[in-house]
């Protein structure tokens, strides 16, 4: 029995893909089939990225095939401007690789959470910082 099919007997879950990949790797640090991972290493955090290709890697990791990135920043817990502009920025060039915006494109933004439970108040968070610019285009065409 393959270990992705124990833990799906036996019901575990990993939340992460890196978690997930680790385990299945385990010690022989033999690659699993249809995954890749990529690590990058940055002054403020570490990156890992895991692809999973193909059928056979899905059903490994138990996920639909994709990009699964972990940021791993230590320093986001510090009260340190500077890191999290870099942490900040780490993250914005990640997520445009995922998207091909062009300079014009519109974007929704959708911040799901509860304000009143802090775990789950991140989206409302995020979405209160947004500046909104697109009715700025319909009134000001020509300067933007």
């Amino acid at each position: 029995m393959s270990k992705s099919s124990l833990y799906q007997k036996m019901n575990i879950y990993l939340d992460l893909a890196t978690e997930a990949h680790d385990l299945l790797r385990g010690e022989s640090g033999k690659e699993v089939s249809g995954v890749i991972m990529r690590k990058e290493e940055f002054k403020e955090a570490t990156v890992t990225v895991i692809t999973i290709t193909n059928n056979k890697g899905e059903k490994e990791l138990g996920r639909p095939k994709g990009n699964y990135i972990t940021i791993d920043a230590p320093a986001i817990k510090e009260n340190n401007y500077q890191e999290h502009k870099e942490i900040t920025k780490i993250l914005s060039q990640h997520l445009a690789r995922l998207f091909d915006f062009k300079e014009n494109s519109s974007i929704l933004i959708v911040g799901l959470g509860n304000w009143q439970a802090t775990p789950d108040a991140l989206g409302p968070k995020v979405v209160e910082q947004i500046m909104v610019t697109r009715h700025l285009f319909y009134y000001t065409p020509e300067e933007m």
